[in-house]
């Protein structure tokens, strides 16, 4: 899963953009990627939702924890 991503990233960000200036402007790029490979992006796998939506509706449809009484 790792090599996958870091393929996606390599093709698509570091590969198709003019060549970097600056440290600097990588790591504005690296970050913009990563919002939105996190929050925008529609993953197929997962019903075409964002993954933050995902995470948000797996998180909100489980049972809610069970306490322990004290005795």
């Amino acid at each position: 899963m790792a090599e996958a991503l870091s393929a996606l990233f390599n093709a698509e960000l570091i590969r198709s953009k003019e060549p970097w200036t600056s440290i600097n402007g990588l790591a504005i790029a690296v970050a913009e990627y990563i919002d939105w490979c996190t929050h925008r992006r529609l993953h197929g796998e997962i019903g075409y939702t964002p993954p933050v939506e995902a995470d948000a509706n797996h998180y909100s449809n489980l049972p809610a924890p069970k306490t322990l009484e004290r005795v």
